[in-house]
């Protein structure tokens, strides 16, 4: 009780509505009521806020995080170790590698991996029990919907990004919001798997050169706050765009290029100027194209480049394959 006046206390001061974190302890207490409940935790701003306000409500709360194996960053095992640690809070790691390079056969959708597979696969551990998510305004559900979709609940649905910042920094001194190698947010590096994986050998490809990318720009000291590399291709031909921000000297990407060189063609993400995308017929209209477009070049080195979709033949592709850059 006491330490709920005091983060009225300081959310008055900062000018945050004592309303709005009111009615997620209010959700909170209300649907888990007498049951059990969880929460699914990937180590970011949305999830994290969603555990400390479970566990304003729920002292003996378990967070649930699911390991993608060679798909998650190392920096996010540190982060999620870091704040249960810190704010002593059980947790539970569940390992989804092996679900997570079946969804890539198609190719990845980060919304059907949330839905089916994460929070999916903690269900399957958890029958029964309440899983508490981090889904706000930024999400589909979060902008409609209801706070509770039995078994999951959103205690967050009417926070903004900005507000949770807000929240997370001045009551819980956390100031570092994002996850993984992105101004953002980058829960695992498979999103960097612009093509169906049909064979099963670019899910591999993908972890392997973004670990090597990292691993380097690691050992030389190299700062960054962006940097992936993202797999494309078709049948033929497997390319990788390299993406680092700020812009590296050209003597460095010589050295990047000689580096990944054996596992494919190397481009750079800041210096392209076209690219060529196969989509899922649904998305073969202006709305899904401007998504799309936002998706791809959101995640580029350079916003600059055209985009020219094709439509596929069938919906084989989840979203979109980048066949070619330039």
């Amino acid at each position: 009780m006491k330490r709920q006046q005091k983060n009225s206390l300081t959310i008055s001061k900062t000018g945050q509505s004592n309303e709005l974190i009111d009615k997620a302890l209010s959700v909170i207490r209300q649907y888990t009521d007498g049951k059990q409940a969880v929460v699914a935790f990937s180590g970011g701003m949305d999830s994290t806020l969603a555990l400390l306000l479970a566990k304003e409500v729920i002292p003996n709360i378990t967070a649930v995080h699911i390991d993608w194996g060679d798909f998650t960053y190392p920096t996010i095992r540190k982060k999620v170790k870091s704040i249960v640690k810190h704010f002593h809070i059980p947790l539970h790691v569940i390992y989804g590698d092996e679900a997570l390079k079946q969804l890539a056969h198609r190719g990845i959708s980060c919304n059907t991996c949330t839905r089916h597979i994460k929070l999916g696969t903690i269900k399957q551990y958890y029958p029964n029990t309440v899983i508490i998510t981090g889904a706000n305004q930024s999400d589909s559900w979060g902008k409609g919907g209801t706070y509770f979709n039995p078994p999951f609940l959103a205690p967050l649905k009417d926070f903004t990004k900005d507000e949770e910042m807000k929240i997370l920094k001045n009551i819980y001194g956390i100031t570092d919001f994002h996850i993984g190698i992105h101004p953002e947010r980058e829960g695992c590096m498979l999103r960097h798997l612009w093509m169906p994986d049909r064979d099963g050998t670019k899910t591999l490809l993908t972890a392997t050169v973004n670990q090597k990318l990292l691993d380097f720009l690691d050992s030389h000291g190299i700062s960054h706050y962006l940097a992936n590399v993202k797999v494309i291709g078709n049948k033929r031909e497997t390319k990788l765009i390299v993406n680092v921000l700020p812009t590296l000297p050209q003597e460095t990407k010589e050295k990047i290029d000689h580096l990944l060189s054996p596992y494919g063609p190397v481009l750079w993400g800041d210096t392209l100027s076209s690219l060529t995308a196969v989509i899922n017929p649904s998305l073969d209209n202006q709305r899904g194209k401007e998504s799309l477009r936002a998706i791809i070049l959101g995640e580029l080195a350079s916003h600059d480049a055209d985009i020219t979709f094709i439509r596929s033949k069938s919906d084989f592709i989840r979203l979109f394959q980048v066949v070619d850059a330039l």
